[in-house]
């Protein structure tokens, strides 16, 4: 999907065009003006050598690479919390490059591992990992190369705090979750809560710095479902969100649509490749918050490149159903 967004434009209805009236020139043009016995026989193999030319000329005008494409950066990364304020973070970025050459992409301070991102192609690159990272590889022009990493990333602390929750059986009837002023703020950004068996959708008030449920809940191995295989069907319904607008940026509407294949992927942190046999304990809540990456957790690059990327954070809530603030209704009994 990342390698998706800087795929090279071509006018291919102008290239088919051209090429079916080269071919007309060529046969019948050039063989009907073979037999007119008033002309040279060279005019006819002029006139041959010339059409390639001519059309040799205009292919590589109108059918070249490069109508407004760049050199970009393109990462998504699922950054899992250990403590307040570092996170164990896996990341995938797409480098894509218009002109040919030897490039590095790179870190520092974090005993970063590096790898290729396909394991189905070679790649000529020269890998070092540890605290000062490194991939240098020699890319051609208008192609991509992707590139996987591991490494340990700093955040700021963004003092979460179950304020209030209410559940019946395994569902969630309410929930509080208050913020710091750290806390990431942007129109991108999106919460999600794993309570047990489901993903429930929240709204976030930056004023009063709270999280809380809306907007719907849905099992989880439904929610990552349409994506598990990969399969060439219909995706299956998701959790209520916003139509896509057919104006809106490709590159967010594809951030967007990769939210569940994160969301999956972030499950083998916990030793769970297949989401039917996920269940969070009971004595905690799963934060997920999909945000804009910071120029800081980007990768390093040897060149000019426009960057652009994602990071889906985990951070798992402890719960004490003893506090006053959780209300725990048992199976059987009617809520309060």
């Amino acid at each position: 999907e990342l390698r998706q967004l800087t795929q090279p434009k071509h006018m291919w209805v102008l290239i088919f065009l051209l090429s079916l009236c080269y071919v007309g020139l060529i046969f019948p043009g050039c063989w009907i003006l073979s037999k007119q016995r008033t002309l040279h026989f060279l005019v006819t193999y002029g006139t041959i050598a010339g059409l390639a030319c001519i059309f040799s000329l205009m292919f590589l005008f109108i059918g070249r690479r490069g109508y407004g494409e760049a050199t970009s950066l393109h990462s998504v990364a699922i950054a899992r919390a250990e403590d307040d304020t570092h996170c164990s973070a896996i990341q995938m970025t797409t480098l894509f490059v218009t002109s040919g050459n030897t490039y590095s992409v790179n870190d520092k301070d974090h005993q970063t591992l590096l790898a290729s991102g396909s394991s189905e192609e070679n790649v000529d690159a020269r890998i070092t990992s540890g605290n000062t990272a490194s991939f240098v590889s020699r890319i051609p022009p208008y192609s991509s190369q992707a590139i996987r990493s591991r490494r340990r990333i700093e955040t700021e602390n963004w003092q979460l705090a179950v304020t209030s929750l209410s559940q019946q059986r395994d569902e969630l009837n309410s929930l509080s979750i208050a913020f710091g002023d750290k806390f990431p703020d942007a129109p991108e950004v999106k919460c999600m809560v794993i309570h047990g068996r489901n993903i429930y959708r929240t709204k976030m008030d930056s004023t009063k710095r709270l999280i809380e449920l809306g907007g719907g809940r849905e099992p989880l191995h439904s929610y990552c479902q349409s994506r598990t295989n990969y399969t060439m069907g219909p995706p299956l319904p998701q959790l209520a969100d916003a139509p896509d607008d057919p104006d809106a940026d490709p590159v967010e509407m594809c951030f967007k649509k990769m939210l569940p294949d994160l969301v999956r992927r972030s499950f083998i942190d916990d030793c769970v490749q297949n989401v039917n046999k996920f269940r969070l304990p009971e004595d905690r809540i799963r934060l997920l918050v999909y945000a804009p990456m910071l120029d800081s957790q980007h990768l390093g690059f040897s060149g000019d490149a426009r960057r652009s990327g994602r990071v889906l954070y985990v951070r798992d809530l402890l719960l004490n159903p003893g506090s006053q603030n959780v209300d725990v209704v048992a199976p059987g009994e009617p809520p309060e």
